[in-house]
């Protein structure tokens, strides 16, 4: 319990520092969830459009642009503004589409694994869920300095260190005793790097697999554990959100 309050705005900044952390959950949680969701629209979209036949009017219109493209460079490609389909063949596939979308929100399908996501929704995902552990840590010592257990000096110093560092010290007796690692939690922080610098060689290393989600998501279920232990505030349940998130994920997406 918290002893002895030296800072009501020290004390409020605490308080925000959860909402702000609740926040962060609840956002990389629905990015997952959208990716997996767009995965369930292709599928039902791809079975839709076999039924969608070309017509003449498509087949000149593939004729112009290769035609086009033949000629082109690759500067001159990007300046395209490039259509494949007839406006109307365009617009049955627009609506297939959205239907798509509809049905997926109450169709089930079950994915493997080994299925590897990228792109936005994991760059979504793993920046908002590297920013609610960043912030947890962070509240941590703001709390240990409310206990005057972290003097200002070094709650200085701890305050504005990388988040590696503030995990270390946050977890010292866990990591001596060998009964915490962070193996995974440095994998979700490499890729959120990779998504903060995104560059051509950055993009190929970027993806995760659900199965490589679901370690993290218990490493992250883990940490918060042992947080709420030593902290023993009247706080959002946060092991229990993240457990509820990953059973769902497990039940509704997963072989």
């Amino acid at each position: 319990m918290i002893e002895k309050i030296r800072d009501n705005e020290t004390l409020i900044h605490f308080s925000n520092m959860g909402e702000a952390a609740k926040f962060f959950l609840n956002e990389s949680f629905q990015y997952a969830e959208k990716k997996l969701r767009h995965w369930i629209a292709d599928e039902i979209f791809t079975e839709k459009i076999k039924l969608i036949q070309p017509t003449l009017e498509d087949l000149e219109v593939i004729k112009d642009v290769e035609k086009k493209l033949s000629s082109a460079n690759l500067h001159e490609i990007l300046k395209y503004d490039i259509e494949v389909l007839s406006k109307k063949t365009q617009e049955r596939f627009n609506e297939t589409w959205l239907l798509a979308q509809r049905e997926s929100l109450t169709k089930k399908l079950l994915f493997s694994p080994k299925k590897e996501l990228g792109g936005q929704s994991l760059m979504g995902h793993v920046t908002n869920l590297a920013f609610f552990i960043e912030v947890l840590c962070s509240r941590h010592l703001v709390l240990l300095k409310i206990k005057e257990e972290l003097d200002d000096f070094r709650f200085s110093i701890l305050d504005d260190a990388a988040v590696l560092n503030k995990l270390i010290y946050c977890f010292r007796d866990e990591l001596d005793a060998k009964t915490m690692t962070l193996d995974k939690i440095k994998h979700l922080f490499k890729l959120r790097n990779l998504a903060v610098h995104y560059n051509i060689s950055n993009a190929k290393k970027f993806s995760a697999t659900i199965e490589d989600l679901i370690g993290i998501w218990r490493d992250v279920s883990k940490i918060t554990n042992v947080l709420q232990k030593k902290e023993n505030v009247l706080d959002v349940d946060f092991p229990f959100i993240i457990d509820q998130f990953v059973d769902f994920f497990k039940k509704n997406y997963v072989k």
